[in-house]
């Protein structure tokens, strides 16, 4: 056997080597810091790319780790979620509707950043100011904004030309909705085969309908829901006498009809227009990519209305009592950044936060990714509530009280308005 020197033989070296380095990573791994990450998205795009920022961030630096892990919905709900923290099993960071952000950060569950951004001087004018606005609760920040959405009409041009419309030329005034539903709209044996619009159908709720109406749901100087406000009411108003002219059973008979996939009514036929969010391209992309189609913005009344739209999201947010906070705001920093943000834009389909982030390529290349984004600087955002659950059911409720007649628009929204206002006054009174 050949010797290197007096004492060492080359084999041993070599196994020596070898076992030095399989240490050495094993005592790197075991000084890295674990964080953990929950997020709820089950779509194969949304996983690849939390997969691919933790591989990144990970592949990044030599101290922290990042284990993504997907969760039930459930999972995250304040009540589990407390209990997953005191028994240790938290996480980290996780993925919160930014909708939920003021009423989780009420219940005390999550941990506030701006001690992270100030001494890391983020510079939180890059987000898009409505996605800060949902993720801010009592002036503290609590979530760094992924992404966000927003909702168009969508319109079958190929429908539009049949009937004798000007598929070039959509409507942008509810007057002129109404001229397209009458003229798009077919009976036959006194059914409908196709209705040309059913306003309260997919992201058609009160919310959206009465933003384009002009209205407002929360008066934050004084602390007052008005769900009762007069054009909300207005909103309200006009879906009912939808339903009252066109026949309200009438209507539940051809939605009764109603698939989803590739049976989907827009795609089909049964409808020819529809208020939908950006993630409906996935749908017609996957099950009709050759359809003739086209995007709007929301009609709005010629009177006291404008042209709107609204925005949700998620945000990255620390629970209170995280084990790593400090590793999880690093992660964050990353994630919720322009090459993360780049990652759940691309692999998942999703619009940005960052306002620079809509200049790019991949939404300026794609006519339709490109009126979405374009409709930002027009987007409005749910109210910042610690009651916000509550009150998306109640104005829900409201609605399918008022479309069949059974109440009217006025009478429905002031029950709405002294509801949540009771209820908000006493989460207002127990932060005190």
């Amino acid at each position: 056997m050949k010797w290197l020197g007096r004492k060492v033989p080359i084999p041993a070296l070599a196994l020596y080597l070898l076992l030095f380095g399989i240490l050495a990573q094993m005592t790197e791994a075991a000084d890295k810091v674990t964080v953990t990450f929950w997020h709820v998205m089950s779509a194969v795009g949304d996983r690849q790319a939390f997969e691919e920022m933790a591989k990144e961030f990970n592949a990044s630096q030599n101290r922290i780790q990042v284990k993504v892990e997907l969760v039930p919905g459930g999972a995250t709900e304040k009540t589990k979620l407390l209990v997953a923290m005191a028994g240790g099993s938290g996480p980290d960071v996780y993925l919160l509707d930014r909708f939920t952000v003021a009423e989780t950060a009420l219940a005390g569950i999550l941990q506030p950043l701006d001690q992270f951004v100030d001494r890391d001087r983020l510079n939180l004018d890059e987000y898009l100011p409505f996605a800060l606005r949902e993720a801010t609760w009592e002036g503290k920040l609590y979530g760094l904004p992924l992404d966000t959405d927003t909702r168009v009409l969508y319109y079958r041009t190929d429908l539009f030309d049949e009937a004798g419309l000007d598929s070039r030329h959509p409507p942008a005034t509810v007057e002129d909705l109404e001229v397209a539903v009458r003229r798009l709209t077919t009976v036959k044996d006194e059914r409908y085969q196709r209705l040309g619009l059913i306003p309260w159908q997919a992201e058609g709720n009160l919310f959206t309908w009465g933003l384009s109406f002009g209205g407002s749901f929360y008066d934050p100087a004084r602390r007052k829901i008005t769900a009762d406000h007069p054009q909300v009411v207005a909103a309200l108003a006009w879906m009912q006498d939808f339903a009252k002219r066109y026949g309200w059973n009438k209507i539940q008979h051809l939605i009764g009809q109603f698939g989803s996939g590739a049976r989907w009514p827009f795609l089909v036929g049964q409808v020819a227009m529809v208020v939908d969010g950006n993630w409906r391209l996935d749908t017609i992309r996957r099950f009709a990519p050759e359809l003739d189609f086209s995007l709007a913005p929301i009609p709005y009344p010629k009177e006291g209305g404008r042209m709107t739209t609204w925005s949700g999201g998620w945000a990255f947010v620390i629970p209170d009592g995280a084990k790593h906070p400090e590793e999880a705001w690093e992660f964050m920093k990353f994630a919720a950044g322009r090459r993360g943000q780049e990652l759940f834009m691309t692999l998942g389909d999703h619009l940005p936060t960052l306002a620079s982030l809509l200049k790019s390529d991949y939404l300026l290349r794609d006519p339709y990714r490109k009126v979405f984004a374009g409709l930002l600087p027009y987007a409005q955002s749910r109210p910042v509530l610690p009651v916000c659950g509550l009150y998306w059911d109640e104005l829900r409720r409201a609605v399918n009280e008022v479309l069949p007649g059974t109440k009217t628009a006025t009478a429905a929204l002031a029950e709405v308005t002294a509801r949540v206002q009771g209820e908000l006054d006493k989460a207002l009174k127990l932060k005190r």
